[in-house]
Order: C-alpha cells, then structure tokens, then sequence
C-alpha cells in the first residue's frame, strides 16, 4: 500500500529524511511529520528539529508538509497563516494518522469532481481522522498528488485527468511474499 508523500522536490526548503538518512536541513516555517526507530508518529515544528535534537534521535523519515490535523487525540486548530493559502476551501487531500503502536490509517479524500466529490478542507479532515480513532494525523500533499495505491492499483479517483508523477510516498508491505504460509 502506497499513499503520496509531501512532494519533496517540489521546494527547496524542509527538513526531510528518508530512511534514516538526511537529505535537507532547511528548515521552514512548516510541520514536519517524524517516524521513529519504534514507527511512531511525531509532529514537531521544522525551526524546533535541530535546536531540540531531533536529527540526533534516529529519525527513519521526516516529511515537511502539513498541518498537523490531530494531536494526543485532539483535532488542531487551523493555522490562518498556513504557508498553502488554500486550506479553508475543499480539495483533494491526503493524511495518515497513527491509531496505535504499528497501526496507522491513509486517507484520501477525492475532490474537484463536481456531483461526485468536491473534497474536504483541513478542518473537515481532522474531524474525520479524530472520529476514527487516530492519535495523532498529519495532512500530506493534496490535490492531484492525493493518490491511494493498493495491490498494484491505484484505488482512488484522482483529480484533473489522472495520475501525476510525485517524488515520494509512504509505503507499506510486509517482507514475507507469501503470508499464507507464514501469517504475522
């Protein structure tokens, strides 16, 4: 399973960290979205990584994008200063949350199609991500990013004509092939 990431190299800012290892140290004015050695979700202001010691603390990814949507259970408020401009309308939108140890949900949530979906803004999809349990959520890259992969297909109805190539994703899969013959 695949969900698109924060589009990375769509800035030249943010702190970003992909497998343990350091790919940009320029902090911005964003959220970064932290995973853990243990696979824990963290939400931390960029400007705070370096003069908290977060890079020192074996980070395995960092994404810069945001908002934080939901923290220790509580949706957030949405920032009016939000570097992306469009946050009150609905688009597109793409978050994880963490529900538990090792146990996350990805949302997608399709718009720009008028009569089927016309999207969410933050507020509406932190609501969403609370109501379903999640601890902590983080909103990735929306509009034609917000993309749902799953078994070798795309499962989402993907915004303005389809699929466009993003530098990033979150994935998940298991190591073993075959899970019938030794289930986890």
């Amino acid at each position: 399973m695949a969900l698109n990431g924060d589009f990375c190299t769509y800035r030249k800012d943010g702190v970003i960290i992909r497998q343990g290892q350091l790919f940009r140290n320029s902090p911005s004015e964003r959220q970064s979205l932290i995973v853990d050695m243990k696979g824990d979700l963290h939400i931390v202001p960029e400007r705070q990584m370096t003069s908290d010691g977060w890079l020192e603390r074996g980070i395995i990814q960092a994404f810069s994008f945001g908002p934080a949507l939901v923290v220790d259970g509580q949706t957030k408020e949405m920032p009016s200063d939000y570097i992306y401009g469009r946050w009150k309308l609905t688009e597109p939108r793409s978050a994880i949350g963490q529900l538990g140890e090792l146990h996350y949900l990805l949302a997608v949530v399709d718009g720009r199609e008028p009569g089927y979906s016309e999207g969410i803004n933050f507020t509406g999809l932190a609501e969403l991500m609370a109501s379903k349990g999640c601890k902590i959520a983080y909103n990735m890259d929306g509009g034609q990013s917000s993309t749902l992969f799953f078994n070798n297909k795309v499962i989402n109805k993907v915004s303005n004509g389809g699929e466009r190539t993003v530098s990033d994703v979150l994935f998940f899969a298991t190591a073993d092939t075959d899970v019938r013959r030794n289930p986890r």
